[in-house]
């Protein structure tokens, strides 16, 4: 609801310097031109390789420790102006941001999906997902923050390809530490047990898209990977908005 309407209100003016935004999109052609791509990554994590590579390609850590994910779409590294849109949703509630990081996702997710032949095409999970599944938050945080920045960037995502976004199929079901302010051992060990799957039948035998806003060491992802498809998922794709280096 709070995405149509402020559609309606606001369109098409450039959220970070108020000028005339391109059209669809709150955010004119020079700050769309300073977006920080994650171009060349690894097919599974996202992880910059940091040269001009074949994208389909998977990184070391991925082969060497298989992590269950199947495959990622997270287009932009998390640097400036990007870093700034997502705190800004974050941690200061302007949700307008949250339309234009889901139009972002969606824009990239369209070009991964709809409109690439070569080898970035998902391999193996080229099929559309059946459903989108915001990344939980637990109930205190939510009632701390009021949203849930996961959803807000989800619900934008599942509106443009019609598809269905169930927040209900998974649970974040104890408070832990936030993850922005551990290190990759401690994020590791606070999120392995932090989610189950509430409703089991609405993720069998389904490809499962997974939305977060940020991807940093992948722990969230992979212990929600491991639920979903001990839970019979069949496919897990994630999607989220940027990724650390």
């Amino acid at each position: 609801m709070f995405q149509k309407l402020y559609k309606i209100v606001m369109s098409d003016v450039c959220s970070l310097c108020d000028a005339p935004g391109l059209p669809g999109l709150d955010l004119c052609h020079a700050c769309h031109n300073n977006l920080p791509h994650n171009h060349f990554c690894c097919y599974q994590c996202a992880a910059p390789f940091g040269t001009a590579t074949n994208s389909a390609l998977i990184c070391g850590r991925c082969l060497d420790k298989p992590t269950g994910i199947d495959h990622a779409v997270v287009p932009f590294l998390y640097r400036p102006p990007v870093d700034y849109m997502i705190k800004r949703l974050k941690f200061s509630e302007q949700m307008q941001f949250s339309r234009l990081l889901g139009d972002l996702l969606a824009d990239a997710i369209e070009v991964s999906y709809f409109q690439t032949d070569d080898v970035r095409k998902p391999i193996g999970s080229d099929k559309f997902p059946d459903l989108v599944l915001p990344v939980p938050t637990h109930t205190e945080r939510l009632l701390q923050r009021g949203f849930n920045q996961a959803e807000q960037i989800a619900n934008t995502v599942a509106d443009r390809f019609q598809t269905t976004c169930n927040t209900g199929a998974m649970v974040r079901f104890a408070s832990r530490l936030p993850q922005s302010t551990l290190s990759a051992v401690q994020r590791e060990t606070n999120i392995r047990r932090s989610f189950d799957v509430k409703d089991p039948a609405a993720v069998a035998g389904m490809h499962v898209a997974v939305v977060d806003d940020v991807y940093t060491t992948g722990a969230t992802a992979r212990a929600i990977t491991r639920k979903l498809k001990s839970a019979g998922a069949e496919t897990v794709s994630i999607w989220a908005v940027a990724r650390t280096p």
